[in-house]
């Protein structure tokens, strides 16, 4: 499980205080690249001082600049040596919905650009105190500016917030500017004429990018438990390795993909005729554009994912 996921599975279970006693206070959990703690500075009022304001600024701005968090308001840490800073007690906030809605308020103003997936939400106890927690996804944008703390740019490392150098900002203005492609991979299965089994696959792409994708090509090679049956692109090459054999695509130069589009599954779409006895397919499947880092996966396909349709998304973390 990454971490990105095990952090959204922490924010769901932190439902009352005694879930945060046990889940960040018993379990001493550090602050890392991936939570922080922070106290307000006086918790009898929801008011957002001048220095409220700033932490929560620096915060939303380190974590969208990064993988994304958890900040929860209301926790003191204690210092060990080390490693992070750990969840020693619990300082609940008087009034605690006002002033995640005081928090909520600032969103549109104290980020830049804004990250409009951020949930803010208040832990409220009987008597109308408690905790905040904060779930930051991963920006778009990034770099993200921190405009109620000296209008800096923030990112999150060593578990720790830091302000971020002139070369880190312009390097991730760079990065941004560029496509992002996602495939889907998509099966069907089919039984053949001798009892054997079809399976009808194609390729789309998504750009998740921010700009236009030019020059998409692919290349995918069997590895195990099936072979190339039929292949079903305009443009396509293919080539026998052994009993294997390797497709590679490309789309025309004229073609592009826009950001947020989709492709449809004409970019590739093949038949693989699965090996008698075959209890999982393996293939590597690589793709490419200009001005994105070339992105490989190795995708497999138990025999239960070969018996049902499906279809899956991949984003490349393997790049070459």
């Amino acid at each position: 499980m990454s971490a990105i996921v095990e952090i959204e599975k922490l924010f769901e279970e932190m439902t009352d205080e005694a879930s945060l006693r046990t889940l960040l206070i018993d379990a001493k959990k550090p602050e890392d690249n991936f939570i922080e703690y922070k106290l307000k500075t006086n918790s009898d009022t929801p008011t957002l001082d001048s220095s409220d304001k700033k932490n929560h600024s620096r915060s939303l701005a380190s974590f969208s600049s990064a993988e994304g968090g958890i900040v929860v308001w209301g926790i003191k840490a204690k210092a060990q040596q080390g490693e992070g800073d750990y969840a020693k007690t619990l300082k609940p906030i008087q009034q605690v919905e006002a002033f995640a809605e005081n928090l909520r308020k600032l969103l549109l103003t104290t980020l830049r650009p804004s990250n409009g997936l951020i949930r803010i939400v208040a832990i409220t106890k009987e008597n109308g105190s408690g905790y905040v927690k904060v779930l930051v996804p991963e920006g778009v944008t990034p770099p993200y500016q921190a405009v109620d703390a000296g209008r800096a740019y923030y990112q999150r490392a060593d578990g720790r917030t830091l302000t971020m150098e002139d070369f880190q900002v312009r390097d991730a203005m760079t990065r941004r500017g560029r496509p992002n492609i996602a495939v889907d991979f998509r099966t069907m299965p089919r039984k053949g004429n001798n009892g054997n089994i079809l399976l009808h696959a194609a390729v789309a792409m998504c750009n998740e990018g921010n700009t236009v994708a030019k020059f998409i090509g692919w290349y995918m090679k069997v590895l195990s438990g099936a072979t190339i049956h039929d292949v079903r692109s305009n443009k396509n090459q293919s080539d026998k390795e052994g009993e294997r054999i390797a497709i590679s695509s490309d789309i025309s130069s004229s073609q592009v993909l826009h950001p947020h589009g989709m492709s449809d599954g004409g970019m590739g779409q093949f038949v693989l005729l699965v090996d008698e006895g075959a209890t999982e397919i393996k293939v590597e499947l690589i793709w490419y554009a200009e001005d994105m880092d070339v992105k490989r996966e190795t995708i497999v396909l138990p025999i239960d994912d070969i018996n049902v349709r499906n279809s899956r998304r991949f984003r490349g973390e393997n790049k070459i």
